[in-house]
């Protein structure tokens, strides 16, 4: 009894030995913690079920902002300006013939860049986009010849505009320090074909010839190699040739000529207003270059349908240009 007595009390003097009020303090402390631990997750749980949507479309946003192109800003301009994602692809390779490349429909990734244009409806013209930014406004984005030449440059024909009858081209210059658009290349009339030279440090730009009776080989060539302008290198024949040629062709056969390409019509004694026919214009021009001797039966016809008003007022306005 007496050592379990002594025991007891040894176990007493340890007990009394324990620092109480610091394993106190800890346990508030640790009671404290944990209240406000919990009402921290439950806060964030209870946050995230009100602000998850609208993070998760801020995400959104944000992740569009981030991928969208300078292209993809520009689609409330116009509704046929297709989204970037929509646009057909195209990798550059010189042209060997006339093609039909929309710039506004299409991107075109040459050695240099990427290249497309977005309509713009508070002007009706294109604006045109090197890298995703805006370099000039073009009235057409039609691409016809791209070619690449020896110095690294990129140069793209650019399809016309017609003004009043004018057909105005433009050329787009790129290279590895500059961009260049050349407006109002050539003589106003159809372009009918252009190629690298020989050396491919320029190219040659073939122009129809704007007068209605000039033979069919005779034709404007100009060159353009990076110097800021397309410069002439052929010019058609004079006016004073075809005034020779025609003068010595009699009536019959300018009467003939006609009659033959359907551009006289027989039984009213008139020339054909059509655009095939150019209006009268070239056989009223081999008309009035006649000598004065050749008058005859076939003379007379050409001459009453040549004076017809609405015939002289044809010629002569398609003389002007």
């Amino acid at each position: 009894m007496a050592k379990t007595m002594i025991k007891i009390s040894k176990v007493t003097e340890r007990i009394k030995r324990i620092p109480w009020l610091y394993i106190a303090i800890i346990s508030i402390w640790l009671l404290v913690f944990i209240i406000m631990g919990k009402r921290y997750f439950n806060f964030q749980q209870e946050s995230q079920k009100f602000l998850k949507p609208e993070l998760v479309a801020e995400s959104i946003m944000a992740t569009a902002f981030e991928s969208m192109d300078v292209t993809d800003t520009y689609l409330g301009v116009d509704s046929r300006n297709p989204t970037t994602s929509n646009r057909k692809v195209v990798m550059f390779e010189p042209s060997k013939k006339e093609e039909a490349l929309n710039l506004g429909q299409e991107i075109l990734y040459t050695p240099l860049g990427e290249l497309h244009a977005i309509y713009d409806r508070s002007n009706g013209l294109y604006t045109l986009f090197y890298n995703q930014l805006p370099i000039s406004q073009i009235a057409n984005p039609i691409v016809l010849y791209k070619f690449e030449l020896a110095n690294n440059q990129i140069v793209l024909v650019l399809d016309a505009k017609n003004v009043e009858g004018d057909w105005i081209y433009s050329i787009l210059d790129i290279g590895p320090k500059r961009k260049e658009l050349i407006s109002e290349v050539g003589n106003f009339e159809k372009l009918i074909e252009a190629g690298p030279t020989s050396l491919n440090n320029c190219i040659y730009l073939k122009f129809a010839d704007a007068r209605k009776y000039t033979e069919s080989m005779n034709y404007q060539i100009f060159q353009y190699c990076g110097t800021g302008s397309a410069y002439k290198i052929r010019d058609v024949k004079p006016e004073i040739y075809y005034q020779l040629k025609f003068a010595h062709y009699s009536p019959f056969k300018v009467y003939s000529l006609a009659a033959n390409s359907h551009c006289f019509d027989v039984a009213n004694d008139e020339m054909v207003l059509t655009k095939e026919c150019d209006y009268g214009a070239k056989y009223c021009y081999m008309f009035n270059a006649l000598e004065p001797r050749y008058k005859d039966k076939y003379y007379n016809l050409l001459a009453y349908a040549c004076d017809n008003v609405s015939t002289r007022m044809l010629y002569e306005g398609s003389l002007e240009r």
